[in-house]
């Protein structure tokens, strides 16, 4: 599995922390941007690039960082197929993978520790998607929404 992970300038120092500790616990992590603090960047454009990464790339997840976690996951959100969540709890994290195959998780820096970070991204790493067929029929009806 490949992890893609971008920021905003916001989320520059801590997404460049997570990839280290991703990559330390030897997990594919790919850098999909800012790769370079820039104040004038736009959420809305990593974003995109993180959630078209995920889309075309079989098994693979993405991590999105911009201050508060809300505007990544409303611009990734638009996209069809992508099920992002916003969350600063490990528990809300796996219950969203488990009960709604989430594939992209948002993170707000400015209310996020290093640590609380970190333990968020392991718990939805290591929780999996409950493919029953209740679950599987909500995923199918949020596809029709867009």
């Amino acid at each position: 599995m490949t992890i893609y992970i971008g920021s905003d300038h916001r989320g520059f120092e801590l997404k460049n922390k997570l990839l280290h500790s991703l990559k330390k616990e030897g997990i594919v992590a790919v850098d999909a941007g800012g790769f370079r603090y820039d104040q004038a960047d736009d959420y809305p454009d990593i974003a995109k690039k993180v959630a078209d990464e995920v889309l075309h790339s079989p098994l693979s997840l993405g991590i999105i960082i911009c201050g508060s976690g809300a505007g990544v996951c409303i611009a990734a959100n638009r996209i069809n197929g992508i099920r992002a969540v916003e969350t600063h709890d490990p528990k809300i994290a796996k219950a969203s993978r488990h009960d709604d195959n989430t594939n992209i998780l948002c993170l707000g820096a400015d209310f996020i520790s290093d640590k609380e970070a970190e333990q968020v991204v392991s718990g939805w790493l290591e929780e999996q998607f409950e493919k029953n067929e209740r679950r599987v029929r909500r995923i199918k009806k949020l596809d029709k929404i867009i």
